[in-house]
């Protein structure tokens, strides 16, 4: 996925265009400016997850990265550059959090039916 980004330097800080749409861009803790890639994967992360109340494991198998990466995008860089985009993808990890336990259910009961139906080598259920 490649996108245009143009850089420009603003009296209060620098500001990264993304197909007609400008977003901050963060800095670090150390004050180095983050390269605008991270800026943009954060915001297509944001965007996909958004668009399909997808999981961050979903996310991050989609984007290539870990889980860990999707998260820090969305929920600290994120911040810095799209209060609106950040306040929606919020909503979404929210719902996944509070709908944890019952996926980890429904996973494990599928397990277990699967187990029931398999045979093992001498033809016996188990």
């Amino acid at each position: 996925m490649r996108f245009v980004y143009k850089v420009q330097r603003r009296i209060s800080g620098l500001c990264i265009k993304v197909l007609d749409k400008e977003y901050r861009v963060m800095k670090s803790k150390t004050g180095d400016v983050m390269k605008p890639e991270y800026c943009q994967r954060a915001i297509d992360e944001a965007e996909y997850i958004i668009s399909r109340n997808a999981t961050v494991r979903e996310c991050a198998a989609v984007f290539g990265v870990g889980k860990s990466t999707v998260h820090t995008d969305v929920t600290k860089k994120l911040k810095y550059l799209d209060k609106e985009l950040f306040e929606g993808v919020s909503e979404v990890l929210k719902v996944n959090l509070s709908e944890r336990h019952l996926r980890g259910g429904i996973s494990t009961k599928k397990l277990y039916e699967e187990k029931k139906t398999r045979v093992n080598q001498h033809g016996q259920q188990f």
